[in-house]
């Protein structure tokens, strides 16, 4: 993992506090000195050079050097991924990959064949997982992780102009065909992936009447941490403006 520590404060004083984990993992586990630099990024787009200048017992002072480039997300529309929930530490590496491949939001979703939901218990530690994972990716902006909804409530929050998607195994919309239907819409992308047992007759029946693009994205069925993120991927390049 690259030197890089995560401070949503404001930076304009030129001093910074890192603080709880940050602190911990810049002492404890990278082990780093006064005089050191790192790398700050605050969540919302932006990275600065810094460096170690006082070391408390459990916090850590840095002074701003000078600001970053900001990195460029995979995507440059809204990006995102409605998925059912999988079990156990299945979600957590959904969660860990979906931020490192430029996901904008993940939205936990509740269908009829739904068996798992997320906890409230649990979001600072998806925070976290988040976190993690933009330091390890390089990424500034954290993923917008959602409280839980069903997809009807899913369906009617997105914009008109959105551009749905659903990953299907049986679909036979090709990549070309989707290229050119993201293209002609300009609106942020929406992604769906049901449960393992598949979204129900009547889910199926809303969304065919929203217009949601159904497309295969691999010959075998997939699991849905597996799906939702191959899904990601294969839009968030399809979707990019050519070079």
């Amino acid at each position: 993992m690259a030197n890089r520590y995560y401070h949503n404060g404001n930076w304009e004083a030129g001093d910074v506090w890192l603080t709880d984990q940050e602190a911990h993992h810049l002492l404890h586990v990278m082990r780093h000195r006064v005089g050191e630099q790192v790398e700050l990024f605050d969540g919302r787009g932006h990275a600065a050079r810094a460096t170690i200048v006082e070391i408390q017992k459990r916090q850590v002072r840095l002074h701003i050097d000078e600001p970053l480039h900001t990195s460029l997300p995979a995507c440059s529309r809204t990006l995102i991924l409605a998925t059912a929930v999988p079990k156990g530490d299945r979600f957590r590496w959904l969660i860990e990959k979906a931020t490192e491949l430029g996901v904008t939001r993940l939205v936990p979703l509740h269908t009829e064949r739904s068996v798992v939901a997320p906890r409230e218990s649990k979001l600072d530690k998806q925070q976290q997982y988040v976190i993690e994972a933009c330091k390890q990716s390089g990424r500034n902006t954290l993923l917008e992780f959602v409280p839980q909804q069903s997809l009807s409530e899913f369906l009617n929050s997105l914009s008109p102009l959105s551009c749905c998607v659903v990953g299907h195994p049986r679909a036979t919309m090709n990549a070309s065909e989707l290229r050119s239907a993201l293209h002609a819409n300009q609106g942020e992308i929406a992604l769906l992936v049901g449960p393992e047992g598949g979204f129900s007759p009547q889910e199926e029946q809303q969304l065919q009447e929203r217009g949601v693009l159904s497309v295969s994205v691999a010959p075998h069925i997939l699991r849905t941490e597996t799906a939702g993120l191959l899904l990601a991927g294969v839009v968030a390049y399809l979707a990019a403006p050519p070079p």
